[in-house]
């Protein structure tokens, strides 16, 4: 996370040969070990600098940490940690430029995709599996469908805030989608059955605008095998508007749905249940 002072070099070399006098792979293996346990690789470490002033300027190490945790969500790499020994990263216009020349590397758009799966939930959620069971499809289908709809997510970020430079509020309206033929026929795009590849398209005809439409974020705020309002508003609450939810009265069975006649979609029961829980 910075470079290594001669030292800090000189101290760590010193207690491999003591210890593993006349053996280098001991010595090698000790050093690894000391290495891969120190705080400041396991951690995030700013040290508190003396003084009462409760704002302080960051060191041109620090910058450089932060800027890899954030753009790169890595360690920062062996040029950035130069420019920190530089003192480049205490100018705040060297550090722009710096900044902006990091999210041109590719590194950047794969922690933004990352950042908006794990914001908005659709990281750990296996988006479109759900459809083996529910529609009785094999294995093989339902992972190739699942495979589209994390790809329309990542794609959406990629092509609004990255190639086409948007601001980030576009990414919330936009009426265009990356889908593939599978994720075209489950949105009801009319040009579905044309299809014969993935393809950016007009979803708005069918009702759809942004990444909160996409069945990555949808999937993730929902039941197994089920839509869920409730979910998708608690997520709308807490994930976008930071508005903590508190869980429900201990008398309250929240696990189920409401059911309904055969007949009947998923709003019409729930504004059933609003109107009488029983």
């Amino acid at each position: 996370r910075r470079s290594a002072s001669n030292a800090e070099v000189s101290a760590l070399v010193d207690a491999a040969v003591t210890t593993h006098p006349g053996d280098p792979a001991a010595a090698y293996g000790f050093l690894v070990e000391v290495l891969l346990q120190d705080p400041e690789l396991l951690f995030q470490v700013e040290r508190e600098p003396a003084g009462t002033d409760p704002i302080v300027a960051i060191s041109s190490q620090e910058a450089a940490n932060r800027l890899a945790l954030v753009l790169w969500g890595s360690a920062p790499d062996a040029s950035l940690l130069q420019a920190a020994d530089l003192g480049l990263l205490a100018d705040s216009t060297a550090r722009a430029r710096i900044a902006s020349a990091m999210l041109e590397d590719p590194r950047a758009l794969r922690q933004m995709q990352a950042f908006h799966a794990a914001w908005l939930g659709y990281d750990v959620a296996p988006p479109g599996m759900y459809l083996f069971e529910a529609d009785g499809l094999s294995v093989a289908e339902a992972a190739t469908i699942s495979a589209g709809i994390r790809q329309e997510a990542d794609e959406l970020v990629a092509q609004t805030l990255f190639r086409d430079d948007q601001p980030w509020a576009a990414i919330l309206a936009t009426s265009q989608a990356w889908v593939t033929p599978e994720l075209a026929a489950l949105y009801g795009v009319p040009e579905a059955e044309t299809m014969t590849g993935s393809a950016w398209m007009d979803v708005s005809v069918v009702g759809r605008a942004g990444i909160l439409s996409t069945t990555a974020y949808l999937g993730a705020a929902s039941r197994v095998l089920t839509t869920s309002p409730t979910l998708r508003g608690k997520a709308v609450q807490e994930r976008l508007l930071c508005n903590p939810i508190a869980p429900p009265p201990p008398d309250v069975v929240s696990a189920a749905p409401p059911t309904g006649t055969e007949d009947s979609c998923q709003s019409e029961r729930y504004l059933a249940h609003a109107t009488d829980p029983a």
